[in-house]
Order: structure tokens, then sequence, then C-alpha cells
């Protein structure tokens, strides 16, 4: 695909309004859930995306995206799908504008083991699953160790089952579902993001907040998560950074 092929406008638009279809599906089948990463802090920041996002993302809960599954096997919205890409869930349109297909990445909140020493197995695995279920072989802007992980992995990755791979790293990221540490993580988040840890309490109660022209809902205490992703998330970043990261 070409970069010039397709317009930041363009995707923007297309990811309102399949963001407005899978809010629309879960509030019919009362599923909780909350913008997170950039389409969090462009709720907080813009009042909707942030002027170069290309990608959209929200949040549930082990029990809601479980139940978000099983209702969109029964009878999902017209013209979606959900897929997986490597090792996170997306829902998807069945079309295509100019090359480009619309999707959502749906992150799923665990709970985290109570060991210090079984969170670290818990990591290392599910980084070194990560590399064996990419799609590259880059290293990425890492260090030269994670690097070498990534690559070595990835290659060895290439000679194993995918499904059974995701299969093990579904398992491994629900090592804390029956313990109560207090903490919960995201392990189907970004390589660097596996071993950050949130409070329970960041999924206690969920509000609505104004995105573009509609509400979507977020969780009540999104401070505490922008400050633990993005430091001082009301500022913004050098205009060099102010660039599309996955589109374009």
């Amino acid at each position: 695909m070409e970069a010039k092929t397709v317009c930041l406008e363009e995707v923007q638009k297309e990811l309102y309004e399949l963001m407005v279809i899978v809010h629309d599906f879960c509030e019919r089948n009362e599923i909780d859930y909350s913008l997170i990463g950039g389409s969090l802090l462009g709720a907080i920041r813009h009042q909707g995306f942030i002027p170069w996002d290309d990608d959209f993302d929200i949040m549930l809960s082990r029990e809601n995206f479980e139940k978000f599954r099983r209702c969109f096997d029964n009878n999902p919205p017209e013209k979606c799908i959900v897929e997986r890409d490597q090792w996170v869930y997306r829902v998807r349109r069945t079309h295509r504008t100019k090359g480009y297909i619309p999707s959502i990445d749906l992150f799923i909140l665990d709970k985290a083991p109570e060991s210090s020493v079984k969170n670290m197995i818990q990591n290392t695995a599910l980084k070194i699953l990560q590399g064996m279920l990419r799609n590259n072989e880059k290293g990425g802007n890492y260090s030269f160790i994670y690097r070498v992980l990534i690559v070595g992995s990835s290659i060895l990755g290439k000679y194993l089952n995918k499904e059974k791979l995701f299969e093990r790293y579904d398992q491994i990221s629900q090592w804390g579902r029956n313990e109560d540490s207090g903490k919960t993580a995201i392990y189907n988040d970004r390589f660097k993001l596996i071993g950050l840890r949130y409070d329970d309490s960041l999924i206690g109660n969920y509000v609505y907040h104004r995105f573009e022209e509609s509400e979507f809902k977020i969780v009540e205490r999104y401070e505490d998560y922008l400050t633990l992703q993005f430091g001082d998330y009301m500022k913004l970043p050098p205009e060099k950074d102010r660039v599309p990261q996955h589109i374009f």
C-alpha cells in the first residue's frame, strides 16, 4: 500500500464510525470498556482524536472481554468481525478504504500474580512469545539485549504453530486470575509496557466523556493511567513527534 492512497482525515473518520458501532454494541450488551492509550489521551486533551493519531484502542477487563466475544459471536454488528492479529484482538470492518482496513485494538486487563518471582517469569515468557508471534524480525527501538531477544524469538517462531503459541500466551496472561494481589496488567500491550501494573481500583468505575461528536466510556481514574503512561499528559510532544505512527 502506498502512503499517498490514504489521508489521515479519512482514517480518523472510518475509525470514529467504527467506534460508534462498537460503543452501541457494548451498550446494548451491558459491557464495560474504556478508551485507552492515545485514544484516551485524545479524549482528555483534545476532546477527540489527537490531531496526528491514526489508530483507536479500547480496554476491557477479562470478564468483559469474554462477554464481548460471546455476544459478538452470537450477534455481531453488521459488516464487522473480530480477528486476532499476532497477540492483539481487533474489531475490523469487512470493507477497505483505499487499501486501509479500519480496526479497533482490544486490550485485556488481567489480574496480576501476587508473587514478584511469578511476575518476573510471566513478563519474560510473554515477551519471548511476543517475539515468536511477530510478523517480522525487526528489533525495534529497544536496547541491544531486547533486540536480540525479539529477533531471536521471531526467527524461532517461524517454525512453530502460531495458534498454539497464542493459546500459551493467553494462558500465561491469566496466571493471576484466581489471586488477589490488588494489581492488574494489560498483557497483550506493546512489548515495553507488559511490566506495568495498575491498581485494581482503576477499573472500578466508568464515566462517559466527549469524543468528537459522541460520548464514549473512560475509566473514572483516568489521571492515574495517563500519568503512568505519558507523565505530564497535557503537555504536547515536540513537533517532530507529532506524526502518525501506524498507517503512514
